[in-house]
C-alpha cells in the first residue's frame, strides 16, 4: 500500500507535543518541574524559618509561594508546549528541519519504507516499537524519539486499510 503524506509545521509540533507528554523521559521532566518549583520554595521557608524571620513575614511568604506553586501548576503544561514551539521555529529558521515536508510512504508485508526527493528510509517491522492511533495522526515509533508521522487527512478512505498493514 502506498500513499503521499505532506507534513506541515503544526503536524511535527502536534507529534512532538504528544511525544513530549507521553513518553517515559517526557513525564519524568514534567514531573521534575512540576516538583522542583514548590521544593525549592520549601526549602525558601524551611531556612526562613530556621533564621527566625518574623512569624507575620513567614506567614506571608507561605501564602505567596503556596500561590506561586499552584499558579506554576497552572501554566507548567503550556511553558512545555510554548519551549518545544520555540524549538522548532529556530529549527526553521537555521534551515534544519527534521522532517520532510512531502514524502511517500509505502507498507509492505515485511517494512515501512519513506521516499523522499532526496533520501529513502526502510524501517523493518520487527524495528517498529510502538504504533499510536491519535486523533488526527498515526505515528510509527521506530526510536526512542524517531516516528514516521502519517497524517490522517493524508489517508483518507485507506484509514482502516492503513491500520491492519500496521497491526494496530
Amino acid at each position: 500500500m502506498k500513499f503521499e503524506v505532506n507534513i506541515t509545521e503544526e503536524d511535527y509540533l502536534k507529534f512532538n507535543y504528544y511525544h513530549y507528554f507521553h513518553s517515559k523521559a517526557g513525564k519524568k521532566m514534567i514531573f521534575g518541574m512540576r516538583i522542583a518549583v514548590p521544593i525549592l520554595l520549601l526549602a525558601i521557608e524551611v531556612t526562613d524559618l530556621l533564621k527566625g524571620v518574623d512569624r507575620v513575614m513567614f506567614w506571608y511568604n507561605v501564602v505567596f509561594m503556596t500561590v506561586f506553586t499552584v499558579i506554576w501548576e497552572i501554566i507548567v503544561n503550556p511553558v512545555m508546549k510554548h519551549s518545544i514551539r520555540f524549538s522548532i521555529k529556530n529549527m526553521k529558521k537555521d534551515g534544519k528541519l527534521p522532517y520532510h515536508v512531502n514524502a511517500q510512504i509505502e507498507i509492505k508485508e515485511d517494512c515501512i519504507v519513506e521516499s523522499t526527493e532526496n533520501s529513502m528510509l526502510t524501517i523493518p517491522k520487527g524495528d517498529i516499537l510502538n504504533v499510536c492511533d491519535v486523533e488526527d495522526y498515526i505515528y510509527v515509533y521506530f526510536g526512542g524519539q524517531q516516528a514516521v508521522i502519517i497524517p490522517k487527512r493524508c489517508i483518507e478512505g485507506m484509514e482502516e486499510q492503513v491500520k491492519v498493514a500496521l497491526s494496530l
